[in-house]
């Protein structure tokens, strides 16, 4: 019982780690412009070098200035790979502005 608690909690805090990481990357993009330029990937060195994250940008319709950002945490758990997504649409008005909101969870 204590192994699998002890497990449970382990993956409870990889899970919320993930998620703050995802979402904080995904802000940092949209604020730099990062999300223009298609997407990209690395990891959370130095503090969470465990933790790798890839992102991908893509216009579902050309005909309106929205961009999808879908962004991948992934790690390592007890020798099976992880995964938390979080994704947003981003909307480039003519004045340079951008707007989004995000939406996130494990697959």
């Amino acid at each position: 019982g204590v192994t699998v608690a002890l497990a449970e909690a382990s993956k409870a805090r990889h899970q919320a780690e993930a998620a703050t990481l995802a979402e904080a990357k995904l802000n940092e993009m949209i604020a730099q412009g990062d999300w223009n330029s298609g997407g990209g990937s690395g990891d959370f060195s130095p503090d969470y070098p465990q933790y790798k994250w890839t992102a991908t940008a893509s216009t579902p319709d050309a005909n309106i200035n929205v961009t999808q950002v879908d962004l991948s945490v992934t790690w390592n758990e007890r020798g099976q790979d992880r995964t938390y997504n979080v994704s947003t649409f981003v909307y480039a008005n003519a004045n340079g502005g951008v707007s989004g909101g995000i939406s996130g969870g494990l697959p």
